[in-house]
């Protein structure tokens, strides 16, 4: 699983859903854009056990698409 890859199907489903990098933020109780673009980027990695699951829930996909995608 590589960073990159989570983040641009992060980045994918969230412009399909039509939300902003602050409105995804701000659904999943993060701290601004910017932890957004960060994921999105593959500078950072959400966290697996909670931050993934909220960004997944808030972009109403499940969590498995993310890493199904990915391989």
């Amino acid at each position: 699983m590589n960073k990159k890859d989570v983040g641009a199907q992060i980045k994918k489903y969230r412009e399909k859903a039509g939300l902003t990098q602050s409105q995804l933020a701000l659904a999943c109780d993060l701290k601004g854009k910017s932890i957004i673009y960060k994921y999105e980027k593959g500078d950072r990695m959400p966290d697996i056990e909670t931050t993934l699951p909220k960004i997944c829930k808030a972009l109403n996909i499940s969590f498995e698409i993310i890493f199904k995608e990915v391989n």
